[in-house]
């Protein structure tokens, strides 16, 4: 776990070595907790391997970070830019960079890019994940969400239909089944509207977070605000998807040769 020492001072400035350890465990245990309540605990666990600070190349707005990640995609066994050299060196599966409050954007975080990475999702990242301030790093499924999209997962049809932008659903090739699933109602007091992880955040709707705590499972149908509606489908399975990446790929490997 990497904070921008110049941007994340500014916002916390008496944060204390001791106050990021106690941030990065909470972090790491909010991830293990959607993972347990994905029923996914025994092909993932995941711990904390450094905490430390950097002077991120590429600004200080999660616009100018994204884009220089985006234009400066690391390649097999190549590490291009810093925070690639950072997880390369320590190994990291994932390495979760925070910066300081950016206030220009709408974005509790993002997933670094979208590089090729085996033949087998091709919308993997290595796992970078840029997360937007301090109250975003506290909350409960922001970084496991945006994790997700290092695994190739994406948001769903239900936010490409709530938000009428194609690229949030995906079923061709890997991404059958890697989406988030819900169900959207825009009465602003309904109770059956409810979105499982990939999905939440977008559908501002009552009671849409009801299931922000899980993947998609077509085979559960506990979800919803009464938790009789279903947790996904053919196309929104993503449960599935993460077993087959751990069993295929486990750590990712190759960029560690």
């Amino acid at each position: 776990m990497i904070f921008d020492e110049r941007s994340f001072y500014s916002e916390k400035p008496n944060f204390s070595k001791r106050d990021k350890e106690k941030l990065a465990k909470k972090i790491i245990g909010n991830i293990n907790k959607v993972y347990k309540n994905s029923r996914l605990s025994s092909s993932y666990k995941f711990e904390l391997a450094k905490v430390r600070d950097w002077n991120f190349t590429g600004g200080r707005t999660l616009a100018s970070l994204t884009k220089l990640y985006r234009d400066n995609k690391a390649s097999n066994k190549k590490a291009k830019l810093d925070l690639h050299i950072l997880q390369q060196y320590y190994k990291l599966d994932l390495l979760i960079a925070i910066i300081g409050k950016d206030s220009s954007s709408k974005f509790a975080g993002i997933a670094n890019g979208t590089p090729k990475y085996h033949g087998y999702a091709n919308s993997a990242d290595f796992g970078i994940v840029f997360i937007n301030g301090y109250k975003n790093a506290k909350r409960k499924y922001v970084i496991s969400h945006e994790m997700g999209h290092t695994f190739g997962l994406y948001h769903g049809k239900a936010v490409a239909d709530y938000t009428g932008i194609d690229i949030h659903y995906k079923t061709n090739g890997f991404a059958k089944g890697a989406n988030g699933f819900g169900k959207v109602n825009t009465a602003k007091k309904s109770n059956n509207a409810y979105t499982t992880l990939m999905s939440y955040g977008y559908l501002k709707v009552s009671k849409a977070r009801a299931n922000s705590n899980r993947y998609s499972d077509k085979t559960r149908k506990d979800c919803g605000y009464y938790h009789n509606e279903p947790c996904g489908d053919d196309n929104a399975n993503a449960v599935e998807v993460l077993q087959r990446y751990a069993k295929e790929y486990g750590k990712r490997s190759e960029w560690y040769k």
